[in-house]
């Protein structure tokens, strides 16, 4: 560069070089210089221009990788801007400070922030247009990593690392100011510690302890003489000499950093040369910087972990602020993940669903009491790639859209057992019957806000096969559609959109609110595994829900537990409730139950299936005391070009129901019990498990054609029967004359109730006969909202 100089540049250059020796000399010396003659003017004005600059450089923590472990301690993933392990000087082994003092400062414990020798030398080869000299102490190497460091932009970049001309030189003499400071602040010790943690070894490797685990898989406590010597010849020019690349100019470079600890006396000569015979022998280790490293078995749970940091306020109060503490924060997250049993659910699928199909099976258990994820899988291989192949996918069906998850699935039947607890929890106990015709129209429901709406028509999945009169673990078991409309009807829509709520229910898949329709009984939101499996956690610890979390704890770069993680439970329905639900839910395994044959052998489990419209989707769900899971299958793409019947799961083709996805949830659930002691759910109470009858009031049809009241009968839940003889009456002949049990009177649902048809010509006045319709054995309840 020098060449180039104009001689104003050359004499600005040259003044400078004095006043940076001058100032140098007064560091070395300790002593005032005389302000005589030209030289001594510029070297006082130049001493004060020089106690003007900065002097305190900040030096924030580094950014430091992120660990996502499983709740057994092993290595899930890591995530960082920079691949860094800080480590103390204490675990850097003694002939790796050896080798990195001998190479870039051997004077380093003798003198000040300035080797004055050095630096004299550097300027002056620099000057006279040699090639350019370093002549930086390790400390003012330091306070220019640090200036990198915090360069935020290109520009700032380009002014911490500008070397050559007048700007060089001021750049200089501000690094040597804040490295005057630094050597008050710091011993030399500390110094070489934060040197050798800050310090760039080439191919993404920050810190020395990285750049052992990166070359040659080892710690820093552990490397070698030759080994030591190779590193410490990166940090000149991490590129040119990255061993990854250019083996031959790192080995020539590496003997080079030899043959300076011999000649230094840092080593012997012999110790140089046997080392100098070796081979370089790297061992390297990549150091994947995304969930891929969690691989095929726990890539959807390490990303589910990812976007739960990224949402949660307790790490910071932006999306921003949290990503950054993931990817520089230092943070050691112990997950929730239990590796036995994300093995077990990991085998289950893969037994049940081929990574071809176009179904995908997903999976997520929660246990009970404390809200925390143990297992999440799904059928295909997870991928970050923004084009995955048919066996991979990169997203998570197994979670909601906001913690990485897709638009979810209607759930279908695994919606009614929130239905059955609203029931429980407003005191309809076990034994009370409702008569389930094979449809229903045009019944009419009343939401929170008072306003009526008809749901049109709904039919049983088997039509007329499913008629009957069931009490509410019957009706369960069977999955009767007519039936759990008939039950939120009775229980009320708004306390059933409630309960469903306070079981964590609370927005679909999408992150909509759940809708407030009479549908919501059958499933029409969809939805997402995780809070499925969450929910029916609840069932399975007398009532407590606990917000689903991957967090055992998350401890910060100085090793603190960050606050706000604990487990977020509260009560959403009484036990007595909730053990009635799990002893309505166990008949699903019973003969005649949608699922039977796939319970646990030994163990008391409640389960539902799910089966949507048109045989889409598929679901099965159900909890031990100890585990709750829930399954689903559909195509992640579009259930309407894949529906889940007829579909090639691999080992079979799917049927379209709930029970398709009923062989994962046993083989997952048989194996994460394996080995653990059988519990036992909790007895319902006494006035849970009495039988009633439910009684409701006949409508009134007089005045109706015999078809037409047959039809509003039916609507309501009644067997209409037509009388053939006339009657006489003040209606119209052929018109209805009345009923029995007449209209008003309360009479059981299911029952018969007998038209009677005017023949017309009354004679004479008549009293119409009184209900003989069972009266109701216990008082009729309001249908309005929970306070």
């Amino acid at each position: 560069m020098s060449g180039s100089f104009t001689p104003i540049h050359t004499l600005r250059s040259l003044a400078l070089l004095v006043v940076l020796s001058l100032v140098a000399g007064v560091l070395v010396a300790g002593i005032a210089l005389p302000a005589v003659g030209g030289a001594g003017l510029l070297g006082k004005t130049g001493a004060d221009s020089f106690e003007s600059l900065p002097s305190d450089l900040a030096t924030p923590p580094l950014p430091e990788r992120s660990r996502v472990l499983d709740k057994n301690g092993n290595e899930l993933a890591s995530f960082y801007q920079e691949y860094r392990v800080n480590v103390p000087l204490e675990k850097v082994d003694p002939i790796m400070r050896k080798a990195i003092i001998a190479i870039e400062d051997a004077r380093f414990y003798e003198h000040g922030p300035l080797d004055f020798k050095g630096t004299m030398r550097a300027l002056a080869q620099n000057q006279s247009g040699g090639s350019t000299q370093g002549g930086s102490t390790l400390t003012q190497q330091y306070v220019k990593q640090v200036q990198v460091e915090q360069a935020k932009t290109p520009e700032q970049y380009k002014e911490v690392v500008v070397r050559s001309g007048i700007k060089g030189y001021a750049r200089k003499l501000q690094e040597l100011r804040f490295a005057v400071t630094m050597e008050k602040k710091y011993s030399k010790d500390e110094i070489l510690e934060r040197y050798l943690n800050i310090a760039y070894f080439g191919d993404g490797a920050y810190g020395i302890e990285a750049a052992a685990q990166h070359f040659f898989s080892k710690s820093a406590a552990d490397l070698e003489l030759d080994q030591a010597a190779l590193l410490a010849g990166l940090v000149r020019s991490p590129y040119a000499y990255d061993p990854t690349k250019h083996a031959d100019v790192a080995k020539s470079r590496r003997d080079r950093v030899l043959q300076r600890m011999a000649d230094t006396g840092s080593i012997s000569q012999k110790e140089a040369d046997e080392a100098k015979d070796k081979d370089l022998k790297l061992k390297v280790k990549d150091f994947p910087n995304t969930c891929e490293k969690a691989g095929k078995i726990s890539g959807f749970f390490c990303q589910y972990v990812v976007e739960s940091v990224k949402s949660d306020p307790a790490f910071g109060s932006t999306r921003t602020a949290r990503s950054n503490l993931l990817f520089s924060g230092g943070l050691t997250i112990k997950t929730s993940l239990d590796p036995k049993a994300q093995r077990q659910a990991h085998k289950a699928m893969r037994r049940n669903v081929a990574k071809r199909s176009h179904i995908v099976g997903s999976l997520a258990s929660v246990q009970p009491g404390t809200g925390k994820v143990r297992a999440m899988v799904v059928s295909r291989d997870f991928t970050t790639n923004k084009s995955p192949k048919r066996k991979q996918l990169n997203f998570n069906t197994a979670v909601d859209r906001a913690h990485g998850g897709g638009l979810g699935t209607q759930f279908g039947s695994n919606a009614k057992p929130f239905t059955l607890a609203a029931a429980l929890q407003d005191g309809i106990p076990l034994g009370f019957e409702i008569q389930a015709p094979g449809s229903l129209s045009n019944m009419p429901f009343k939401t929170c806000d008072g306003n009526t709406i008809t749901y049109p028509s709904v039919g049983n999945a088997a039509g007329e096969d499913d008629t009957g009169t069931y009490t509410l673990p019957e009706g369960t078991a069977k999955s009767v559609n007519t039936f759990f409309v008939k039950l939120e009807a009775e229980v009320g829509l708004c306390k059933t959109w409630r309960m469903t709520k306070k079981l964590g229910m609370v927005q679909s898949a999408t992150g909509k609110p759940l809708n407030q329709l009479p549908s919501l009984t059958l499933g029409a939101d969809t939805v997402d595994p995780l809070h499925v499996a969450a929910a029916y956690a609840a069932f399975g610890y007398e009532g407590k829900y606990c917000k689903p979390t991957p967090f055992e704890h998350v401890l910060d770069a100085n090793g603190k537990k960050i606050p706000g993680l604990q487990p977020d439970c509260k009560q959403a329905m009484r036990k007595g409730a909730a053990n009635a639900v799990a002893s309505a839910m166990q008949g699903v395994f019973q003969p005649g139950g949608t699922a039977p044959g796939f319970g646990l052998p030994g163990r008391q489990a409640a389960g539902k299936t799910g089966t949507t419209n048109d045989n889409r989707a598929g679901w099965f769900s159900g909890y031990t005391p100890q585990m709750a899971t829930s399954v689903s299958l559909a195509s992640p793409v579009s259930v309407d070009k894949y529906p889940l019947r007829g579909a090639d799961l691999g080992p079979r083709i799917a049927s379209g129901f709930g029970k398709d996805a009923a062989p994962i949830w046993r083989d997952a659930m048989y194996g994460m019990h394996k080995g653990k002691k059988p519990r036992t759910f909790g007895n319902p109470p006494d006035k849970l498990e009495r039988e009633v009858h439910l009684t409701i009031p006949v409508p009134d049809v007089t005045g109706m054609s015999p078809d037409d009241a047959s039809a509003t009968l039916q609507d309501q839940g009644f067997q209409p029967v037509v009388d053939p003889a006339k009657v006489e009456s003040d209606q119209p002949e052929g018109q209805v004359a009345h009923t029995t049990p007449g209209a008003g009177s309360q009479a059981r649902s299911g029952s018969t109730v007998t038209i009677f048809v005017s023949g017309g010509d009354k004679k004479e006045p008549t009293d119409k006969p009184s209900s003989d319709g069972d009266k109701p054995s216990w008082p009729p309840r309001s249908n309005k909202p929970d306070p």
